[in-house]
Protein backbone atom coordinates (compact mmCIF):
# COMPACT_ATOMS: atom_id res chain seq x y z
CA UNK A 1 0.00 0.00 0.00
CA UNK A 2 1.21 3.34 -0.97
CA UNK A 3 1.12 6.37 1.31
CA UNK A 4 -1.72 9.17 0.02
CA UNK A 5 -0.50 12.27 -0.86
CA UNK A 6 -2.87 13.89 1.75
CA UNK A 7 -1.20 11.67 4.62
CA UNK A 8 2.38 12.50 3.00
CA UNK A 9 1.43 15.66 3.48
CA UNK A 10 0.40 15.80 6.78
CA UNK A 11 3.49 14.53 8.40
CA UNK A 12 2.57 11.07 9.04
CA UNK A 13 5.20 9.01 6.57
CA UNK A 14 7.10 7.05 9.94
CA UNK A 15 3.43 5.89 10.68
CA UNK A 16 3.21 1.76 10.44
CA UNK A 17 -0.55 1.99 9.55
CA UNK A 18 0.11 4.18 6.80
CA UNK A 19 3.23 2.84 5.33
CA UNK A 20 2.87 -1.18 6.26
CA UNK A 21 6.29 -1.25 4.06
CA UNK A 22 7.65 0.34 7.40
CA UNK A 23 6.85 -3.46 9.57
CA UNK A 24 8.28 -5.21 6.78
CA UNK A 25 11.47 -3.17 6.37
CA UNK A 26 11.87 -3.32 10.05
CA UNK A 27 11.12 -6.94 10.41
CA UNK A 28 13.86 -7.45 7.31
CA UNK A 29 16.71 -5.67 9.28
CA UNK A 30 16.03 -7.90 12.18
CA UNK A 31 16.71 -11.15 11.14
CA UNK A 32 19.75 -12.81 10.39
CA UNK A 33 20.09 -12.25 6.88
CA UNK A 34 22.50 -10.67 4.51
CA UNK A 35 21.78 -6.70 3.77
CA UNK A 36 22.68 -4.29 1.32
CA UNK A 37 22.20 -0.70 1.60
CA UNK A 38 23.09 0.99 -1.33
CA UNK A 39 23.46 5.24 -0.91
CA UNK A 40 23.40 7.72 -3.45
CA UNK A 41 24.10 11.20 -3.44
CA UNK A 42 21.24 12.58 -1.12
CA UNK A 43 23.96 11.85 1.79
CA UNK A 44 27.18 13.13 0.26
CA UNK A 45 24.77 16.57 -0.83
CA UNK A 46 23.73 16.52 3.08
CA UNK A 47 27.37 16.31 3.54
CA UNK A 48 27.85 19.76 2.25
CA UNK A 49 29.74 18.38 -0.90
CA UNK A 50 27.95 19.19 -4.79
CA UNK A 51 25.22 16.90 -6.42
CA UNK A 52 26.57 14.94 -9.64
CA UNK A 53 24.18 17.78 -11.49
CA UNK A 54 26.36 20.47 -9.73
CA UNK A 55 29.66 19.09 -10.05
CA UNK A 56 29.52 19.09 -13.45
CA UNK A 57 28.13 22.60 -13.66
CA UNK A 58 30.85 23.45 -11.36
CA UNK A 59 33.41 21.67 -14.17
CA UNK A 60 31.82 23.38 -16.81
CA UNK A 61 32.17 27.06 -15.29
CA UNK A 62 35.72 26.43 -14.91
CA UNK A 63 36.47 25.58 -18.35
CA UNK A 64 36.42 29.44 -18.62
CA UNK A 65 37.18 31.48 -22.26
CA UNK A 66 38.43 29.72 -25.31
CA UNK A 67 39.32 31.29 -28.74
CA UNK A 68 37.53 34.49 -27.12
CA UNK A 69 34.28 32.89 -26.37
CA UNK A 70 33.09 32.25 -22.82
CA UNK A 71 33.00 27.87 -23.68
CA UNK A 72 32.64 27.87 -19.45
CA UNK A 73 29.21 29.48 -19.34
CA UNK A 74 27.76 28.05 -22.03
CA UNK A 75 28.70 24.14 -21.13
CA UNK A 76 27.15 25.41 -18.33
CA UNK A 77 23.70 26.32 -19.73
CA UNK A 78 23.78 23.47 -21.99
CA UNK A 79 21.02 21.49 -21.07
CA UNK A 80 22.33 17.97 -23.05
CA UNK A 81 21.91 14.60 -21.23
CA UNK A 82 24.28 14.82 -17.93
CA UNK A 83 26.12 11.86 -19.36
CA UNK A 84 26.92 13.47 -22.53
CA UNK A 85 27.99 17.13 -21.33
CA UNK A 86 30.16 15.08 -18.43
CA UNK A 87 31.96 13.57 -21.63
CA UNK A 88 33.08 17.12 -23.13
CA UNK A 89 33.13 19.03 -19.89
CA UNK A 90 35.88 17.02 -18.82
CA UNK A 91 37.65 16.91 -22.10
CA UNK A 92 37.10 21.02 -23.04
CA UNK A 93 38.35 21.75 -18.72
CA UNK A 94 41.71 19.54 -19.32
CA UNK A 95 42.20 20.79 -22.54
CA UNK A 96 41.32 24.26 -21.76
CA UNK A 97 43.55 24.30 -18.82
CA UNK A 98 46.68 21.71 -20.41
CA UNK A 99 47.11 20.00 -17.00
CA UNK A 100 44.99 17.59 -15.23
CA UNK A 101 42.95 14.43 -14.91
CA UNK A 102 39.83 13.89 -14.29
CA UNK A 103 40.28 12.26 -11.06
CA UNK A 104 42.49 15.75 -9.90
CA UNK A 105 39.33 17.73 -11.20
CA UNK A 106 36.75 15.85 -9.06
CA UNK A 107 38.90 15.82 -6.18
CA UNK A 108 39.08 19.39 -6.69
CA UNK A 109 35.54 20.18 -6.64
CA UNK A 110 34.94 17.72 -3.80
CA UNK A 111 37.48 18.68 -1.43
CA UNK A 112 39.47 21.63 -1.81
CA UNK A 113 36.61 23.85 -2.90
CA UNK A 114 34.54 22.56 -0.24
CA UNK A 115 36.63 22.06 3.04
CA UNK A 116 33.95 22.61 5.56
CA UNK A 117 32.48 19.39 4.30
CA UNK A 118 31.96 16.89 7.24
CA UNK A 119 29.60 14.17 7.43
CA UNK A 120 26.01 15.43 7.91
CA UNK A 121 22.62 14.06 10.09
CA UNK A 122 22.32 11.48 7.65
CA UNK A 123 25.51 9.91 7.38
CA UNK A 124 25.43 10.00 11.56
CA UNK A 125 22.15 7.92 11.42
CA UNK A 126 23.12 5.51 8.75
CA UNK A 127 27.05 4.87 10.12
CA UNK A 128 24.47 3.88 13.79
CA UNK A 129 22.13 1.71 11.73
CA UNK A 130 25.61 -0.02 9.61
CA UNK A 131 27.15 -0.84 13.35
CA UNK A 132 24.03 -2.23 14.52
CA UNK A 133 23.56 -4.98 11.65
CA UNK A 134 27.60 -5.54 12.12
CA UNK A 135 29.01 -8.42 10.03
CA UNK A 136 25.88 -8.83 8.30
CA UNK A 137 25.46 -5.77 5.99
CA UNK A 138 27.38 -4.67 2.44
CA UNK A 139 27.20 -1.33 1.56
CA UNK A 140 27.14 -0.08 -2.43
CA UNK A 141 27.32 4.14 -3.32
CA UNK A 142 27.25 6.27 -5.59
CA UNK A 143 29.31 8.39 -4.51
CA UNK A 144 33.30 9.39 -5.69
CA UNK A 145 33.85 10.53 -2.15
CA UNK A 146 34.93 9.39 1.41
CA UNK A 147 32.17 10.54 3.35
CA UNK A 148 30.76 7.64 4.49
CA UNK A 149 33.61 5.89 5.84
CA UNK A 150 35.02 9.00 7.56
CA UNK A 151 31.53 8.56 9.55
CA UNK A 152 31.68 4.90 9.94
CA UNK A 153 35.43 5.71 11.41
CA UNK A 154 33.97 7.74 13.95
CA UNK A 155 30.86 5.44 15.17
CA UNK A 156 34.24 3.01 15.26
CA UNK A 157 32.92 0.73 12.54
CA UNK A 158 35.69 -0.90 10.12
CA UNK A 159 34.83 -0.49 6.73
CA UNK A 160 37.15 -1.43 3.39
CA UNK A 161 36.74 0.26 0.37
CA UNK A 162 36.85 -2.77 -2.71
CA UNK A 163 38.54 -0.99 -5.80
CA UNK A 164 37.96 -2.19 -9.50
CA UNK A 165 37.38 -5.67 -9.08
CA UNK A 166 35.21 -7.99 -10.96
CA UNK A 167 32.57 -10.15 -9.54
CA UNK A 168 34.93 -13.08 -7.98
CA UNK A 169 37.15 -11.17 -6.89
CA UNK A 170 33.92 -9.38 -5.28
CA UNK A 171 32.78 -12.13 -4.02
CA UNK A 172 35.70 -13.32 -1.82
CA UNK A 173 36.31 -9.54 -1.08
CA UNK A 174 32.68 -10.08 0.72
CA UNK A 175 33.40 -12.93 2.45
CA UNK A 176 36.93 -12.05 3.90
CA UNK A 177 35.30 -8.94 5.08
CA UNK A 178 32.75 -10.96 6.88
CA UNK A 179 35.17 -13.15 8.87
CA UNK A 180 37.05 -9.72 10.02
CA UNK A 181 34.04 -8.19 11.06
CA UNK A 182 34.86 -4.90 8.33
CA UNK A 183 32.23 -3.50 6.32
CA UNK A 184 32.99 -3.77 2.58
CA UNK A 185 31.91 -0.39 0.70
CA UNK A 186 31.79 -0.62 -3.32
CA UNK A 187 32.21 2.85 -4.82
CA UNK A 188 29.77 1.79 -7.77
CA UNK A 189 31.39 4.92 -9.78
CA UNK A 190 34.81 4.64 -8.70
CA UNK A 191 36.35 6.50 -5.31
CA UNK A 192 38.29 9.83 -4.86
CA UNK A 193 40.25 9.86 -2.06
CA UNK A 194 41.28 13.20 -0.03
CA UNK A 195 44.95 12.02 -0.64
CA UNK A 196 46.14 12.95 -4.29
CA UNK A 197 48.51 10.27 -3.63
CA UNK A 198 46.31 7.01 -2.69
CA UNK A 199 44.87 4.70 -4.57
CA UNK A 200 42.13 5.91 -6.71
CA UNK A 201 39.47 3.53 -8.77
CA UNK A 202 38.53 4.29 -12.33
CA UNK A 203 35.67 6.60 -12.19
CA UNK A 204 32.44 6.25 -13.80
CA UNK A 205 30.98 9.96 -14.77
CA UNK A 206 30.96 10.09 -18.52
CA UNK A 207 28.64 8.35 -21.40
CA UNK A 208 32.37 6.22 -22.29
CA UNK A 209 32.96 5.52 -18.70
CA UNK A 210 29.24 4.04 -18.26
CA UNK A 211 30.03 1.99 -21.39
CA UNK A 212 33.62 0.73 -20.25
CA UNK A 213 32.85 -0.15 -17.08
CA UNK A 214 29.13 -0.88 -16.62
CA UNK A 215 29.41 -4.43 -17.64
CA UNK A 216 31.44 -5.49 -14.44
CA UNK A 217 29.70 -2.80 -12.11
CA UNK A 218 25.92 -4.59 -13.14
CA UNK A 219 27.01 -8.09 -12.68
CA UNK A 220 28.19 -6.76 -8.74
CA UNK A 221 24.94 -5.40 -8.05
CA UNK A 222 23.06 -8.45 -9.33
CA UNK A 223 24.84 -10.59 -7.07
CA UNK A 224 23.91 -8.29 -4.36
CA UNK A 225 20.45 -7.93 -5.27
CA UNK A 226 19.56 -11.78 -5.61
CA UNK A 227 21.44 -12.67 -1.71
CA UNK A 228 20.57 -9.78 0.41
CA UNK A 229 17.26 -7.68 1.66
CA UNK A 230 18.22 -4.42 -0.38
CA UNK A 231 17.56 -0.51 1.40
CA UNK A 232 17.97 2.27 -1.68
CA UNK A 233 18.35 5.66 0.24
CA UNK A 234 19.26 8.79 -1.07
CA UNK A 235 18.87 7.63 -4.93
CA UNK A 236 16.99 9.11 -7.78
CA UNK A 237 16.96 5.34 -9.36
CA UNK A 238 17.84 6.59 -12.97
CA UNK A 239 21.55 5.30 -12.77
CA UNK A 240 21.52 2.75 -15.51
CA UNK A 241 23.83 0.35 -13.57
CA UNK A 242 21.07 0.23 -11.04
CA UNK A 243 17.80 0.63 -12.74
CA UNK A 244 19.41 -2.54 -15.11
CA UNK A 245 19.92 -5.13 -12.98
CA UNK A 246 16.71 -4.07 -10.61
CA UNK A 247 14.89 -5.44 -14.07
CA UNK A 248 17.20 -8.27 -14.70
CA UNK A 249 16.30 -9.37 -11.30
CA UNK A 250 12.53 -8.20 -10.35
CA UNK A 251 11.82 -11.82 -10.36
CA UNK A 252 13.96 -13.41 -8.61
CA UNK A 253 15.32 -11.37 -6.16
CA UNK A 254 15.22 -10.65 -1.97
CA UNK A 255 12.55 -8.04 -0.95
CA UNK A 256 14.13 -4.48 -2.73
CA UNK A 257 12.94 -1.32 -0.57
CA UNK A 258 13.64 2.39 -1.66
CA UNK A 259 13.12 5.33 1.02
CA UNK A 260 12.55 8.26 -1.39
CA UNK A 261 12.00 11.79 -0.39
CA UNK A 262 9.37 14.08 -3.03
CA UNK A 263 11.14 16.86 -4.61
CA UNK A 264 9.74 20.21 -5.90
CA UNK A 265 8.45 20.71 -9.16
CA UNK A 266 9.26 24.82 -10.03
CA UNK A 267 5.85 26.43 -10.70
CA UNK A 268 3.69 23.96 -8.58
CA UNK A 269 2.99 23.83 -4.71
CA UNK A 270 4.10 21.39 -2.36
CA UNK A 271 1.05 18.97 -2.65
CA UNK A 272 0.90 18.98 -5.85
CA UNK A 273 4.91 18.40 -6.63
CA UNK A 274 4.32 15.42 -3.45
CA UNK A 275 1.27 14.06 -5.85
CA UNK A 276 3.12 13.82 -9.00
CA UNK A 277 5.81 12.52 -7.28
CA UNK A 278 3.85 9.67 -6.30
CA UNK A 279 1.87 8.79 -9.40
CA UNK A 280 5.05 9.11 -11.31
CA UNK A 281 7.27 6.68 -9.00
CA UNK A 282 4.56 3.69 -9.39
CA UNK A 283 6.80 2.44 -11.77
CA UNK A 284 9.22 1.62 -9.31
CA UNK A 285 6.92 -0.89 -7.60
CA UNK A 286 4.46 -2.11 -10.77
CA UNK A 287 7.34 -3.02 -12.93
CA UNK A 288 10.61 -2.85 -10.98
CA UNK A 289 8.78 -4.81 -8.01
CA UNK A 290 10.32 -2.43 -5.36
CA UNK A 291 8.69 -1.68 -2.36
CA UNK A 292 8.61 1.98 -1.44
CA UNK A 293 8.60 4.34 1.33
CA UNK A 294 8.08 7.89 1.26
CA UNK A 295 9.20 10.42 3.48
CA UNK A 296 8.01 14.49 3.24
CA UNK A 297 11.67 15.52 4.03
CA UNK A 298 15.12 14.71 4.85
CA UNK A 299 14.58 15.45 8.75
CA UNK A 300 11.96 12.70 8.21
CA UNK A 301 14.70 10.27 6.56
CA UNK A 302 17.62 10.87 9.03
CA UNK A 303 14.71 9.77 11.90
CA UNK A 304 13.45 7.09 9.82
CA UNK A 305 16.96 5.77 9.68
CA UNK A 306 16.91 6.22 13.23
CA UNK A 307 13.70 4.24 13.96
CA UNK A 308 15.01 1.42 11.69
CA UNK A 309 18.41 0.95 13.74
CA UNK A 310 16.03 0.76 17.14
CA UNK A 311 13.66 -2.26 15.10
CA UNK A 312 16.78 -4.05 14.30
CA UNK A 313 17.99 -4.50 17.67
CA UNK A 314 14.32 -5.25 18.83
CA UNK A 315 11.61 -5.66 16.16
CA UNK A 316 9.49 -7.40 18.59
CA UNK A 317 8.64 -4.36 20.92
CA UNK A 318 8.90 -2.31 17.68
CA UNK A 319 5.94 -3.96 16.34
CA UNK A 320 4.04 -3.68 19.88
CA UNK A 321 0.41 -1.91 19.51
CA UNK A 322 0.79 1.97 19.91
CA UNK A 323 -1.03 1.86 22.95
CA UNK A 324 1.21 -0.79 24.87
CA UNK A 325 3.73 1.07 27.62
CA UNK A 326 6.46 -1.10 26.13
CA UNK A 327 5.89 -0.46 22.30
CA UNK A 328 8.88 1.47 20.80
CA UNK A 329 7.46 2.73 16.89
CA UNK A 330 7.74 6.58 15.90
CA UNK A 331 4.20 7.61 17.09
CA UNK A 332 4.11 5.71 20.76
CA UNK A 333 7.59 7.38 21.71
CA UNK A 334 6.78 10.67 20.07
CA UNK A 335 3.22 10.91 22.25
CA UNK A 336 5.12 9.69 25.38
CA UNK A 337 8.04 12.48 24.81
CA UNK A 338 5.51 15.43 24.19
CA UNK A 339 4.22 14.52 27.09
CA UNK A 340 7.32 15.12 29.11
CA UNK A 341 7.84 18.24 27.37
CA UNK A 342 4.45 19.48 28.86
CA UNK A 343 5.58 18.86 31.74
CA UNK A 344 8.99 20.35 31.45
CA UNK A 345 7.60 23.78 29.93
CA UNK A 346 4.76 23.69 32.38
CA UNK A 347 1.72 23.75 29.91
CA UNK A 348 -1.04 20.97 28.95
CA UNK A 349 -1.85 18.83 25.94
CA UNK A 350 -4.93 20.99 25.11
CA UNK A 351 -3.10 24.32 25.83
CA UNK A 352 0.74 23.48 24.60
CA UNK A 353 1.96 27.16 25.21
CA UNK A 354 3.27 28.65 28.81
CA UNK A 355 0.95 31.14 30.17
CA UNK A 356 1.72 32.60 32.83
CA UNK A 357 4.35 32.23 35.71
CA UNK A 358 5.50 28.68 33.39
CA UNK A 359 5.67 31.27 30.27
CA UNK A 360 7.98 33.65 32.78
CA UNK A 361 9.77 30.97 33.70
CA UNK A 362 10.63 29.64 29.97
CA UNK A 363 11.43 33.58 29.27
CA UNK A 364 14.27 33.88 32.04
CA UNK A 365 15.60 30.37 31.09
CA UNK A 366 16.14 31.73 27.43
CA UNK A 367 17.05 35.36 28.55
CA UNK A 368 19.99 33.30 30.90
CA UNK A 369 21.40 32.21 27.64
CA UNK A 370 22.54 35.46 26.34
CA UNK A 371 23.43 36.85 29.51
CA UNK A 372 26.76 39.24 29.49
CA UNK A 373 29.85 39.06 32.03
CA UNK A 374 29.82 36.63 34.75
CA UNK A 375 26.23 35.74 34.35
CA UNK A 376 26.91 34.72 30.45
CA UNK A 377 25.99 31.90 28.65
CA UNK A 378 26.36 29.15 26.42
CA UNK A 379 25.06 31.28 23.75
CA UNK A 380 26.83 34.42 24.55
CA UNK A 381 30.08 32.61 25.02
CA UNK A 382 29.78 31.70 21.29
CA UNK A 383 28.46 34.65 19.92
CA UNK A 384 31.51 36.55 22.21
CA UNK A 385 34.37 34.19 20.67
CA UNK A 386 33.16 34.75 16.97
CA UNK A 387 33.47 38.25 17.67
CA UNK A 388 36.36 38.72 18.44
CA UNK A 389 37.64 35.78 15.41
CA UNK A 390 39.62 37.79 13.28
CA UNK A 391 38.90 35.69 10.25
CA UNK A 392 35.26 36.49 11.22
CA UNK A 393 35.25 40.17 11.67
CA UNK A 394 37.64 40.79 8.62
CA UNK A 395 35.11 39.14 6.63
CA UNK A 396 32.56 41.01 8.10
CA UNK A 397 34.29 44.17 7.11
CA UNK A 398 34.75 43.00 4.10
CA UNK A 399 31.31 42.16 2.78
CA UNK A 400 29.68 45.46 4.95
CA UNK A 401 32.32 47.31 2.41
CA UNK A 402 30.97 45.31 -0.56
CA UNK A 403 27.66 46.04 -0.32
CA UNK A 404 27.86 49.42 1.21
CA UNK A 405 26.32 48.18 4.50
CA UNK A 406 25.33 51.06 7.40
CA UNK A 407 27.18 52.51 10.18
CA UNK A 408 27.30 49.85 12.52
CA UNK A 409 25.47 49.61 15.57
CA UNK A 410 25.53 47.00 18.26
CA UNK A 411 24.00 43.77 17.08
CA UNK A 412 21.41 42.22 19.55
CA UNK A 413 20.26 38.35 19.55
CA UNK A 414 17.35 36.57 20.96
CA UNK A 415 16.23 33.07 21.37
CA UNK A 416 12.70 31.28 20.36
CA UNK A 417 11.89 27.66 21.16
CA UNK A 418 9.58 26.00 18.87
CA UNK A 419 7.88 22.73 19.67
CA UNK A 420 6.31 20.04 18.12
CA UNK A 421 2.35 20.22 18.79
CA UNK A 422 1.36 17.62 21.07
CA UNK A 423 -0.02 14.46 19.93
CA UNK A 424 -3.58 13.48 20.25
CA UNK A 425 -3.11 9.89 18.65
CA UNK A 426 -0.40 7.80 16.95
CA UNK A 427 -1.48 7.69 13.49
CA UNK A 428 -2.91 11.60 13.31
CA UNK A 429 0.07 13.86 15.12
CA UNK A 430 -0.16 17.03 13.73
CA UNK A 431 3.54 17.16 11.84
CA UNK A 432 3.55 21.81 12.78
CA UNK A 433 5.36 23.74 15.03
CA UNK A 434 4.56 26.38 17.38
CA UNK A 435 6.11 29.25 19.35
CA UNK A 436 6.41 27.98 22.80
CA UNK A 437 8.18 30.51 24.14
CA UNK A 438 10.87 33.81 23.48
CA UNK A 439 13.96 35.89 25.35
CA UNK A 440 12.41 38.91 25.24
CA UNK A 441 8.71 38.70 25.84
CA UNK A 442 5.79 36.33 28.13
CA UNK A 443 3.74 34.63 25.55
CA UNK A 444 0.30 35.24 25.54
CA UNK A 445 -1.30 32.86 22.89
CA UNK A 446 -4.48 33.50 20.74
CA UNK A 447 -7.55 31.82 21.59
CA UNK A 448 -7.18 29.78 18.61
CA UNK A 449 -3.48 28.31 18.76
CA UNK A 450 -3.51 27.22 15.37
CA UNK A 451 -2.45 30.83 14.53
CA UNK A 452 0.87 30.59 15.79
CA UNK A 453 1.48 27.14 14.24
CA UNK A 454 3.76 26.31 11.24
CA UNK A 455 3.86 23.13 9.39
CA UNK A 456 7.20 21.25 9.12
CA UNK A 457 8.02 21.31 5.64
CA UNK A 458 11.77 21.83 3.67
CA UNK A 459 10.36 25.65 1.94
CA UNK A 460 8.28 27.04 5.15
CA UNK A 461 9.20 30.86 5.67
CA UNK A 462 9.64 30.17 9.17
CA UNK A 463 13.30 29.12 8.98
CA UNK A 464 12.31 27.22 12.66
CA UNK A 465 10.28 24.39 10.52
CA UNK A 466 12.45 24.50 8.04
CA UNK A 467 15.40 23.88 9.95
CA UNK A 468 13.47 20.64 11.67
CA UNK A 469 12.82 19.81 8.24
CA UNK A 470 16.02 19.78 6.36
CA UNK A 471 17.29 18.10 9.91
CA UNK A 472 20.19 21.22 10.15
CA UNK A 473 20.63 24.41 10.78
CA UNK A 474 19.95 26.57 8.66
CA UNK A 475 19.51 30.71 8.27
CA UNK A 476 17.91 33.25 6.62
CA UNK A 477 17.09 36.69 6.62
CA UNK A 478 13.12 38.10 7.57
CA UNK A 479 10.93 38.06 4.38
CA UNK A 480 7.71 39.90 3.84
CA UNK A 481 5.69 36.24 3.91
CA UNK A 482 6.78 36.34 8.27
CA UNK A 483 7.60 39.09 9.91
CA UNK A 484 9.62 38.78 13.37
CA UNK A 485 9.04 42.43 14.65
CA UNK A 486 12.55 43.75 15.75
CA UNK A 487 14.24 40.76 14.36
CA UNK A 488 15.68 40.89 10.64
CA UNK A 489 16.90 37.35 10.31
CA UNK A 490 17.32 33.97 12.19
CA UNK A 491 19.45 30.55 12.62
CA UNK A 492 17.90 27.69 13.56
CA UNK A 493 18.50 24.65 14.68
CA UNK A 494 16.75 21.36 15.14
CA UNK A 495 16.28 20.16 19.09
CA UNK A 496 16.60 16.20 19.69
CA UNK A 497 15.89 14.64 22.65
CA UNK A 498 17.74 11.65 23.56
CA UNK A 499 15.28 9.05 24.62
CA UNK A 500 16.55 5.80 26.69
CA UNK A 501 14.84 2.61 26.20
CA UNK A 502 15.69 -0.27 27.99
CA UNK A 503 17.03 -3.50 26.71
CA UNK A 504 19.08 -7.17 27.82
CA UNK A 505 21.98 -5.74 26.34
CA UNK A 506 22.22 -2.49 27.50
CA UNK A 507 20.06 0.65 27.22
CA UNK A 508 19.63 2.41 23.95
CA UNK A 509 19.68 5.92 23.10
CA UNK A 510 17.61 7.03 20.09
CA UNK A 511 17.37 10.75 18.78
CA UNK A 512 13.67 11.91 18.85
CA UNK A 513 13.50 15.80 16.75
CA UNK A 514 10.84 17.62 18.92
CA UNK A 515 11.34 21.05 18.17
CA UNK A 516 13.72 23.49 17.17
CA UNK A 517 15.73 26.65 18.79
CA UNK A 518 15.78 29.40 16.57
CA UNK A 519 18.71 32.73 17.60
CA UNK A 520 17.35 35.88 16.31
CA UNK A 521 19.04 39.09 15.40
CA UNK A 522 18.47 43.06 15.00
CA UNK A 523 20.50 42.69 11.98
CA UNK A 524 20.31 41.42 8.25
CA UNK A 525 22.02 38.37 7.17
CA UNK A 526 23.35 37.82 3.74
CA UNK A 527 22.80 34.19 2.87
CA UNK A 528 25.12 33.00 0.10
CA UNK A 529 26.26 36.40 -0.60
CA UNK A 530 22.91 37.33 -2.38
CA UNK A 531 22.27 41.22 -3.00
CA UNK A 532 20.68 43.07 -0.45
CA UNK A 533 19.46 46.62 0.17
CA UNK A 534 22.66 49.09 0.90
CA UNK A 535 21.65 50.47 4.13
CA UNK A 536 21.32 47.10 6.19
CA UNK A 537 23.49 46.12 9.09
CA UNK A 538 24.89 42.81 8.88
CA UNK A 539 25.33 40.74 11.28
CA UNK A 540 27.91 38.73 12.48
CA UNK A 541 26.32 35.55 11.38
CA UNK A 542 26.79 36.09 8.01
CA UNK A 543 30.67 35.78 8.68
CA UNK A 544 30.59 32.58 10.53
CA UNK A 545 32.26 29.10 7.96
CA UNK A 546 30.76 26.15 8.03
CA UNK A 547 32.12 24.52 11.45
CA UNK A 548 30.94 28.02 12.77
CA UNK A 549 27.79 27.49 11.64
CA UNK A 550 27.60 23.85 12.20
CA UNK A 551 28.88 24.44 16.42
CA UNK A 552 25.91 27.19 16.51
CA UNK A 553 23.57 24.72 15.71
CA UNK A 554 25.06 22.30 17.83
CA UNK A 555 24.86 24.74 20.91
CA UNK A 556 21.45 25.57 20.26
CA UNK A 557 20.13 21.97 19.92
CA UNK A 558 21.88 21.09 23.49
CA UNK A 559 20.35 24.00 24.81
CA UNK A 560 16.77 23.47 23.36
CA UNK A 561 16.89 19.72 24.75
CA UNK A 562 17.98 20.72 28.33
CA UNK A 563 14.60 23.38 28.11
CA UNK A 564 12.49 20.30 26.87
CA UNK A 565 13.74 17.81 29.16
CA UNK A 566 11.52 17.22 31.77
CA UNK A 567 12.81 17.72 35.62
Amino acid sequence: MVIKTEVLEAGHALSREAQPAISSLAKALSGKGRVTLIVGAGFSIDAGLPSWQTLIGDLATAIGEVDGHDMGQMAASDSDDLLRKAEYVLRMRIEAKGYGTPEDLIRTALYEDRKGAVPGPLLRALAQLVASLGDRVTILTTNFDEMLESALETRKVRSKAILNVGLEKWKQEVTSCQRRGVVPIYHLHGRVSRVKNDRTDSIVLTESHFLKHGPRVREIVVEALKSSTTVCLGLSLTDPNLVGPLWDTRKARKPTFAIAVPGAVDGFDRKASSAYFLHKNRYLERELEITPIYLKNYGQLEQFIYEMDLAAKNVRRYLLPADDVNCTAYGARLRRALEGVTTALGSTRSKPVPRGSASEALRKKLAAELGTGEKAGRVSQLLERYSNDEAVTDLLRKLEHKVKAASRTREKFGLQLWVRVPAHGVAHARYEILLAGSSHFVFHPPADESLTTWSVDAHSENMAARALARGRGYMWKTTPEISLGMWQGMFAAPVRLIQTIPSRSGDLRVPLAIGALALTTTHTIQVQREDIPPDSKLSLLSALNAEQRRELGSILGAVGAELLSAP
